[in-house]
This record gives structure tokens, C-alpha cells and sequence, in this order.
């Protein structure tokens, strides 16, 4: 079995699937995952037509200035492949991501940022260094007028565990709460709410919940309720809660959930599940 990575967003939506090698020879491929919050998918071959694999470099260990080359498609087959050469501009550039295009901020992506030319059909090709090693996985660009040099690649080492995940599962399992919520200073709250919500005048941050399911509604947390920290880390978003808990909780664990509810801070412990699929 031939292994590739490429980004969700290019086979979001396909009904089915081809991988074109540099002679442009095609290839069937089946897709075995993808991942919409990291913006990765794992795709097969027949491995009797692949001549080699690319390996990984540590994303970890490059310094800003660092040489590197983009690989892809820019503007489809015609143009394939291309090579682009600059520099790592960024080690950590945080660019925040809508995933419903509705101005609402879903996920924090943490990319490279490279002056490499990467233009539309490169997503998903390899940023690799003068080694050859594959560093970062191509992922976006800031295309608007007076702009240049603003490409984005995915950090080989958060890709490869999410990679790791695709392959044995077909998805990401991540550990859920179970809970619909908006940031408490973005909802304007009816006389009534505020009223039944009645929270101190100095608790100005946290999360309105807006309906529970599973693991929060087995604990007792309820509409309205006010989520303010879990396991004791202040928790000022919706934002905040996704990203602790992605980061630092696995699905089984316990946690602790401080909420206010009629004007009296409380706290459950929940035991978190797994994610349950859209």
C-alpha cells in the first residue's frame, strides 16, 4: 500500500479520487480519513506503482531563515510539478480559522510561515528542506492584492501523530464534553436569562452553555449554565474550552467543570467520551 497526505480541504466533497505521479501516470486512490480541524487527509495506492516515499523532518529543530522548497501543481496539471525556493519566514504563525465561514473563530492553527511561492493547487504538496526531508505539509496562502510571499504549511510534527490517527481510525478521536456554548461576552442575554443566570458582578468571562449532551449532561450541567475553568484553568471561550481540551485531556479522563448557575459558583466532575461523528 502506497501512503499520501494531502489537505481535507482538497478532497472535501470528491466523489472519487485520483493521484497523479510526476510522469503522469494516474493512479485509483481510496481516501482513508481526513480531518477538517487540522486540514489533513490520508489517501491509498496500489504501492506496486510507487518508487519510493518521501520521509519526514523534525519541524521542531528548523530556525527562521532556514531554506525551503514547496512542491505542488499550481493551477492544475499544466504546471506539474513545480519547484519554489525561499525561506521560513515564521516558526509559530497562529492563524485563526472559521470553519463554517461565518466569522465565528472554530480552531487556532500554529503554521510555518514561508516566503516559498505557493499558489492555488499546491495544497497539500510537501515543504521540504535542502535534505529533501518533508517539514510541512502546504496548506494556504494570503492571496489579496499587494500581497506576496504569504504561504502556510502545516508543521511535519503535528501532522505526522494526526497522520498516525487517520491511518488507524479513518478519523481524529478527541475527547467531547458534551456541550452547545457561546462566549459569554457575545450573547446578549433577555431579561429573564439574566435574571435566572444572576451572575456576580465581577465574573465578566466565561462560557454560556446552550444545551448538554452525554458526559455534561450526566454530570448535571445544564442550560444556562456559566462555565468559568476547567480543572482550575480559567476558561474565557468557547475557544479556550475546544483548545484545553484537545491539548491536555484524553477521552476517558475526568474533569472538573467550574460553572455559576443563580448566582452560586458550583463545580461536577464529568468523564469525557469520545467525540461522536457528525
Amino acid at each position: 500500500t502506497g501512503w499520501i497526505v494531502t489537505n481535507h480541504h482538497v478532497i472535501e466533497n470528491a466523489t472519487s479520487l485520483e493521484v497523479v505521479l510526476h510522469d503522469g501516470e494516474r493512479l485509483p486512490a481510496k481516501l482513508i480519513g481526513s480531518d477538517m480541524l487540522t486540514d489533513l487527509a490520508v489517501l491509498t495506492v496500489d504501492a506496486k506503482e510507487v518508487a519510493g516515499v518521501a520521509e519526514f523532518g523534525d519541524s521542531d529543530a528548523l530556525e527562521e531563515g532556514e531554506a525551503a522548497l514547496a512542491i505542488g501543481h499550481p493551477f492544475g496539471l499544466g504546471f506539474s510539478p513545480t519547484f519554489t525556493l525561499g525561506i521560513i519566514s515564521s516558526l509559530d504563525r497562529v492563524i485563526p480559522i472559521s470553519l463554517g465561514m461565518d466569522g465565528t473563530i472554530d480552531w487556532e492553527m500554529e503554521l510555518l510561515q514561508t516566503d516559498a511561492a505557493i499558489n492555488h493547487g499546491n495544497s497539500g504538496g510537501a515543504l521540504v528542506n535542502l535534505q529533501g526531508k518533508v517539514i510541512g505539509i502546504n496548506s494556504m496562502k494570503v492571496s489579496m492584492p499587494g500581497v506576496e510571499g504569504l504561504g502556510f504549511a502545516i508543521p511535519s510534527n503535528q501532522a505526522v501523530p494526526i497522520i498516525a490517527e487517520l491511518e488507524a481510525y479513518g478519523k481524529v478521536r478527541r475527547p467531547y464534553l458534551g456541550v452547545a456554548t457561546v462566549d459569554l461576552g457575545e450573547y446578549r442575554l433577555t431579561d429573564e436569562e439574566e435574571e435566572s443566570i444572576k451572575l456576580p458582578e465581577d465574573v465578566k468571562e466565561g462560557v454560556l452553555v446552550l444545551d448538554t449532551y452525554g458526559p455534561a449532561s450526566e454530570a448535571g450541567l445544564r442550560t444556562h449554565d456559566v462555565i468559568v475553568a476547567l480543572d482550575g484553568v480559567p476558561i474565557d471561550s468557547t475557544l479556550a474550552l475546544r483548545k484545553y481540551l484537545y491539548a491536555n485531556k484524553q477521552i476517558g479522563d475526568p474533569i472538573r467543570v467550574d460553572y455559576y448557575r443563580g448566582g452560586e459558583k458550583s463545580s461536577v466532575t464529568a468523564k469525557l467520551a469520545e467525540t461522536p461523528d457528525p
